[in-house]
């Protein structure tokens, strides 16, 4: 009878846990403490915000709605991705990292803009970073400063944070 006792509360732990019976207000403040505090936080599920809202579907409830969790951003925008020179003709290779390029970029704006969406109208802090590898050099073109790479990076930019311009804060690029 002990047992099933002990079983039964067990089961029920988890439901009489201290973090069950913070206020909303208090639990906003502990996720505002997560954020990084010597960089603008990554889309990466391994670091706050992202890394609160799967802790369980409460947590991930109150982090959408608290603006200023998603108020500061940091953008790695890719350049050449990946030298492809060793297995096609320079021209080839050109094409298919711009094609990772404008893949990456597809993706990093749907997020980026999921992003900035639960901003609210706080200030925004948003950095922005090329990734290495800018300077791949293939025969006599350099991927990077490619004409069809530049036009990606400039719809990609007009498509994400210039529609936040108002609300800009500190933008570092």
């Amino acid at each position: 009878k002990k047992s099933k006792i002990y079983d039964l509360a067990e089961k029920y732990q988890t439901l009489i846990s201290p973090a069950r019976r913070l206020t909303e207000d208090i639990l906003q403040e502990i996720l505002l403490a997560c954020l990084p505090e010597d960089h603008n936080p990554c889309i990466n599920a391994a670091e706050a915000p992202i890394l609160l809202t799967h802790i369980c579907s409460a947590w991930r409830s109150i982090a959408h709605r608290t603006p200023w969790l998603w108020a500061a951003i940091h953008i790695p925008i890719p350049s050449a991705i990946i030298d492809l020179a060793w297995n096609f003709p320079p021209q080839r290779s050109i094409v298919l990292q711009e094609d990772l390029v404008r893949l990456t970029l597809d993706q990093r704006e749907v997020a980026v803009k999921d992003w900035l969406s639960r901003s609210g109208a706080c200030p925004l802090s948003i950095s922005i970073f090329q990734m290495h590898g800018s300077n791949l050099d293939i025969g006599d073109n350099y991927v990077a400063n490619s004409q069809k790479l530049q036009e990606l990076y400039i719809s990609f930019l007009k498509n994400t944070i210039i529609p936040y311009h108002q609300r800009w804060y500190r933008l570092n690029v």
